[in-house]
């Protein structure tokens, strides 16, 4: 699911940066906000911080098993949210920043 998505590239980011054990990780449990504080704390302007404000979009962790389906247009921004952190992480984790080149393109 895309919660779970962004919750794995948050893990990712904070077992990279932070240098977080697997015990320490799993003290975050499912919790997308706390994930987001800890984040903050290591870089106060990282972008992935952006989705604070949007992790409401996300089922609860417990409606993964109710079976229920989300609107079409909630689906598509949770969809969105996952994908946006998936590329800020990936992008500060490596070398491949290549943002200014697409936005570049795109502009002509």
């Amino acid at each position: 699911s895309c919660r779970m998505a962004t919750e794995i590239f948050l893990k990712a980011f904070l077992v990279f940066k932070a240098k977080l054990s697997e015990p320490e990780i799993r003290t975050f449990n499912h919790h997308l906000d706390k994930l987001l504080s800890r984040v903050q704390k290591i870089d106060a302007a990282h972008e992935v911080l952006t989705i604070e404000k949007q992790l409401a979009a996300f089922p609860t962790i417990s409606e993964r098993y109710t079976g229920a389906e989300l609107a079409p247009t909630a689906m598509w921004l949770t969809y969105e949210i996952a994908l946006h952190v998936a590329a800020a992480v990936v992008r500060s984790l490596t070398d491949r920043n290549l943002r200014a080149a697409v936005l570049s393109q795109n502009a002509c």
